[in-house]
């Protein structure tokens, strides 16, 4: 009884593991990704009236997060801390330290629309990194709340924005990585706006 237990438990995990493979291999094709989107990290800002800007990224292996990889970054030049200028400050700071090469994620993605993309593809020549991918996501109308809401995939090669069906499992995946972010970052303003 045991060892079919066992059994049926690795072929559950194995058949896991596959479907992962397999939206994973569904996000590389429809979003035309160079690489296997195998190391997905995600970066979101946060600052409520421009008052203690801070960011965080989390950081996704084969479709599942990584706790231990996820960073939080305090904006350092906060008296012009716009959205743009916070995303750049944390994706140079973050990309300047893994210039090496070492662990770089195969697909990142910004909280945001096509200005927080030009940022990251704007960082990623500055620091001659060629190899990463980058998508922004953003909801409609900027809504983080629950329920179905069409999202908007931005991506370098196309002027207009992707837009998916809001029941597809790729997108759902997307939105789990994007509200993680999303959640940290938020998270981390309020535990730094509670200790002025």
């Amino acid at each position: 009884m045991a060892m079919r237990n066992a059994k049926a438990l690795f072929i559950r995990e194995e058949d896991a593991k596959s479907l992962k493979e397999k939206m994973l291999l569904d996000l590389q094709e429809t979003l035309e990704l160079n690489r296997f989107p195998r190391h997905i990290i995600c970066f979101d800002t946060s600052n409520m009236t421009g008052t203690d800007p801070v960011a965080a990224l989390v950081s996704f292996i084969n479709g599942e997060k990584d706790p231990s990889r996820t960073r939080l970054f305090t904006i350092k030049h906060s008296e012009t801390a716009d959205d743009y200028t916070a995303m750049r400050e944390v994706l140079t700071r973050y990309f300047t330290k893994k210039k090496g090469g070492e662990d770089l994620p195969d697909l990142v993605i910004v909280d945001g629309g096509k200005g927080q993309l030009n940022i990251a593809l704007e960082v990623f020549k500055v620091l001659l990194i060629a190899s990463i991918d980058a998508i922004a996501l953003t909801k409609e109308n900027a809504r983080h709340d629950k329920g179905l809401s069409q999202e908007k995939i931005y991506v370098p090669y196309r002027k207009d924005p992707l837009l998916v069906n809001p029941r597809s499992p790729l997108l759902f995946l997307l939105q789990k990585i994007r509200d993680e972010a999303h959640r940290t970052a938020i998270t981390f303003h309020r535990k730094k706006r509670s200790q002025r």
